[in-house]
């Protein structure tokens, strides 16, 4: 049996975490106030007894934060007199912008004003469409003779922009509002968008091509390159031509120079000088946005993967046939991703077949807080992904996803400050971008041609669907190459050291902050649920959830629904809400173990109903054993890694309850009377690869990927299916 411990990369050595002076440490319900820290560990006052103290190794430590059921907690601010908002603000001064952007954002400004005075001697004034069609032209002149009158504005005038409509005056005049009239909210907020690549993958296969000759030893000058490129062109094309293969295309020269601009600069000073004058000319020196803490500040953004180009960067697009090339053009996947700026490593990589939403910003979130080892041994990765923790600082973009209310939320939940830069060019996309470049040949080999055959050969017939399954192995292979490939590769903005290596000497001397505990990320990330109280509890998944308080609550809410949160990762316990706005923690009274996840419970249910007569009593024994067939397999550990599968909703967990656990009845006497197995620890299956969301059934279109319980035509290549989740081909690493 392939388990985890036989499989994943040595134990890494325990975080080095940091508590602030106002933070509240909870361990086994015994509250502490910080005292100090050393070298070895913590030393902590029992609160309303200060001389009362006691010291924790860092080790000691970081063993009672982590864990399946840690025995610790650490409120960092509990002891400050007013906490800190964290509400969004703006992180730069007009004089940042550029001059264009400045006067637009002054014009509104100045319009917002107009409305304001105006509004003060009219309280008949309003923000509806009718006024604002007839008062805004007048609002803009007012704005215009007043720019006019002011000599000490030179360039051009009011006039010169464009007067926005009702409805975005709306937006503007709220933004202004919200960060107390200062201008800077008034700033170009219009994002920079995911424009298409224009180019043809041959052609941007063989610009990337060239343009790494220019990393060589022999030094030659950009514009040598260039010219053996289309000298290069000029001879290939006709014999293209010949076999009925498109032309290359000559790139503009400034084009071209773009392209090897954008490879990594010390990968290159490496190859065309050396590895001590690559060292030597990119040591640190404090240039660039000023951090030196690992999590002292993040970056997120998300945008869409163009598929083709990211393949003929990786040489593979002219070895796929025409329909592979078809199938591959309809594939839509979404990135959002994740970055710690001191370190550069990646601490949230979330793929969706889905435009960007609030959803999935969120899941890319809570991936920075947990150890994604387990996503990256789906994958079949064999370093560990084992950094995490909350952000001091997060800046994000202005986009919808990131400006969501509960986006927002969470990010203030989880004690970080959200700041949004001024729009403008994106600073993660070309930094992404150039990670995947950076993977050279070691990337190809885990590109086959099976890869997106399989699933074409098999004849489907839903375009969507082909699309999604070639996203979902597309996922693994960037997760596998993010963390064996990019965290280990000498980076030229940490002087020639290794993202990992950087993020291990950074905790080691600065410290982690501890990570939100297992009840606070449900409460924060859990999916939303109303539910009744019951005699029985709470009914989530066909499962009770029971406790004393749970039933004091009935008798003050009576047959009302109350808000729950679920842990899609661990079904063990719920989240629900009381009358006083307080959360309470709900367990389980089937005796269902810590650490199983919706994917699990699902799979297993169907199996145990497919085995057992209609009206059967089924036992945690039976349930335990279920669970461990699929967590032996490998099956269960490719459903929990989600990769590029869609968010589990409340629409989600609805449909499943119409659907599930309506003809086998749960035993839910004492979990003591039934001595069961426990839980297997999570294997890696020889299939990796495969939809979670497919466990899940169809809600208005949202289920993706192929039937699992399809068997493929008899011209598929031969394909075992080893489960009832569906899997994908053996994954090759030759290199």
């Amino acid at each position: 049996m392939n388990i985890l411990a036989s499989t994943a990369a040595p134990t890494p050595r325990p975080p080095r975490y940091r508590i602030g002076r106002f933070a509240l440490v909870t361990i086994d319900g015994t509250r502490y106030r910080w005292a100090d820290t050393d070298r070895n560990g913590h030393t902590l006052a029992h609160v309303g007894d200060p001389d009362a103290r006691e010291f924790f190794t860092h080790e000691e430590f970081a063993a009672l934060l982590d864990g399946d059921s840690p025995r610790a907690s650490v409120d960092q601010f509990h002891f400050v007199e007013a906490r800190p908002l964290n509400e969004p603000r703006a992180a730069y001064h007009l004089a940042d912008l550029p001059e264009w952007k400045a006067r637009k954002a002054a014009f509104y400004g100045d319009l917002c004003d107009a409305f304001r005075a105006r509004e003060a001697d009219d309280p008949r004034l309003n923000l509806g469409d009718k006024c604002l069609g007839w008062l805004l032209p007048e609002l803009g002149k007012a704005v215009e003779r007043l720019w006019t009158e002011k000599k000490s504005r030179p360039g051009p005038g009011a006039a010169s922009i464009t007067l926005p409509s009702p409805r975005h005056f709306r937006r503007l005049y709220a933004l202004y509002v919200e960060l107390g009239y200062s201008r800077v909210a008034l700033a170009d907020r219009c994002r920079g968008g995911n424009r298409v690549s224009t180019v043809e993958p041959h052609d941007a296969e063989v610009r990337l091509r060239f343009a790494y000759r220019y990393a060589s030893p022999l030094r030659p000058t950009k514009a040598s390159v260039y010219r053996d490129l289309l000298a290069y062109i000029e001879a290939e094309n006709p014999g293209r031509a010949a076999e009925g293969l498109p032309a290359y295309t000559p790139p503009a020269r400034r084009t071209f120079e773009k392209i090897v601009d954008g490879l990594d600069p010390f990968w290159v000073e490496a190859k065309r000088r050396g590895a001590a004058a690559a060292q030597a000319r990119f040591r640190m020196d404090g240039r660039g946005v000023e951090v030196e803490r690992p999590l002292e500040r993040g970056e997120m953004d998300d945008w869409e993967v163009h598929l083709q180009t990211l393949l003929a960067y990786a040489r593979v697009w002219d070895t796929m046939t025409p329909e592979e090339q078809a199938a591959v053009r309809r594939t839509r996947l979404w990135m959002t991703c994740c970055v710690d700026v001191a370190t550069k490593c990646i601490l949230g990589l979330r793929f969706s077949a889905e435009p960007p939403s609030a959803a999935t910003s969120l899941e890319a979130l809570e991936m920075t807080l947990v150890d994604k080892t387990d996503i990256a041994l789906a994958a079949g990765a064999e370093s560990p992904w084992n950094q995490r923790g909350p952000f001091e600082t997060l800046v994000t973009d202005n986009g919808a996803a990131f400006k969501a209310w509960q986006f927002r939320n969470a990010v203030s939940d989880i004690g970080t400050e959200h700041v949004f830069p001024p729009a403008g060019e994106a600073k993660l996309r070309p930094f992404i971008e150039s990670v995947f470049r950076s993977l050279d040949r070691r990337f190809l080999s885990w590109f086959t041609g099976r890869t997106f055959s399989n699933f074409i050969e098999k004849g489907e017939y839903d375009a969507e669907a082909t699309a999604t399954v070639c996203a979902d192995q597309l996922n693994a292979h960037l997760v596998r190459a993010v963390v064996d490939i990019y965290h280990n590769t000498p980076h030229a903005g940490l002087g020639g050291e290794t993202p990992r290596n950087a993020w291990l000497r950074g905790s080691g001397k600065h410290g982690l902050l501890p990570c939100p505990s297992t009840e606070d990320r449900r409460k924060i990330f859990g999916i939303r649920l109303q539910r009744p109280i019951g005699d029985q509890g709470i009914r989530v998944f066909g499962l009770s959830y029971q406790s004393e308080e749970i039933q004091r609550i009935r008798k003050v809410v009576g047959k009302a629904e109350i808000e729950c949160r679920v842990d899609r990762h661990d079904l063990w316990a719920i989240s629900a809400k009381r009358p006083d706005g307080k959360w309470t923690t709900v367990p389980n009274r089937f005796g269902l173990p810590a650490g199983v996840s919706i994917w699990e419970w699902v799979a297993a249910s169907r199996a145990i109903e497919e085995q057992h007569a209609r009206n059967a009593s089924v036992g945690r024994a039976v349930a335990v054993r279920a669970i461990n067939a699929l967590r032996e397999s490998g099956d269960a550990l490719a459903a929990r890694a989600e990769f590029a599968s869609a968010t589990i909703s409340d629409r989600h967990v609805a449909a499943l309850e119409r659907q599930l656990w309506r003809n086998v009845r749960l035993d839910e006497a004492e979990p003591a009377a039934m001595d069961g197995a426990e839980l297997s620890p999570l294997a890696k299956g020889p299939e990796a690869i495969m939809q979670g969301i497919q466990l899940l059934p169809g809600v208005e279109g949202d289920l993706v990927g192929p039937d699992p319980s399809e068997t493929p035509p008899a011209s598929a290549a031969p394909r075992e299916v080893t489960d009832q989740f569906g899997s994908a081909d053996d994954i090759s690493f030759d290199d």
